[in-house]
């Protein structure tokens, strides 16, 4: 009997430590989602223009990896906006990690390098894919693709979905994030482009 007993209080308690383990890993993975849908949501449709003179939105999207321009927690105090970057990064031992990088948008000097700050959102994983809803130009109707980039506008939507390692029980809801901003309440619109035309920056 005490044997029986000794048996089932193992198993009791190895079951309740799994379900430990697997709470802490959902609210994790909640946690990762919040945080990516208050910044995607908030992305902001800065216009930009390159060397070329070429215009356009700064956001950048492939499948694997994502930049734009939002606002980042108040604590930080640096800027109102930042340059996000979201991406899959090589870690040790041919680990993959999920990281973000930012760096406050600010007048700089021409020679003066604003390096970014750096955090691992999510470690071990295999990979993630982004996709852009979104028309590829007036005429089209909007459909999911693969990447976003050199647009005068935001996509409609954004999927995120991470891939974990075999045997690695956590779990990814699919993400999928429409934007509040559509565009400034202070800028002259420009019917052409559909988006703010007083608002250039230089690409740095």
């Amino acid at each position: 009997m005490a044997s029986f007993m000794y048996v089932d209080l193992r198993f009791s308690l190895g079951a309740w430590v799994t379900g430990e383990e697997r709470l802490d890993q959902m609210e994790q993975i909640s946690s990762i989602q919040d945080f990516l849908r208050g910044r995607l949501e908030k992305a902001y449709p800065q216009w930009r223009v390159d060397e070329k003179e070429e215009g356009g939105v700064a956001f950048h999207g492939e499948s694997h990896l994502v930049s734009f321009v939002a606002p980042m927690q108040i604590y930080l105090g640096k800027a109102p906006f930042y340059d996000l970057s979201i991406r899959v990064k090589e870690a040790k031992r041919g680990r993959k990690d999920l990281e973000l990088m930012w760096k406050p948008v600010l007048p700089t000097e021409k020679d003066e390098e604003v390096k970014p700050e750096k955090f691992v959102l999510l470690e071990n994983i295999v990979d993630i894919e982004f996709r852009y809803f979104g028309s590829k130009d007036v005429e089209t109707e909007p459909v999911w693709l693969e990447e976003w980039v050199n647009r005068t506008k935001l996509p409609f939507l954004i999927s995120v979905t991470v891939v974990f390692p075999d045997k690695d029980e956590r779990l990814w809801p699919v993400l999928t994030v429409a934007h509040r901003i559509r565009m400034d309440s202070a800028c002259k619109f420009d019917n052409k482009f559909s988006t703010c035309a007083d608002r250039i920056m230089t690409k740095q």
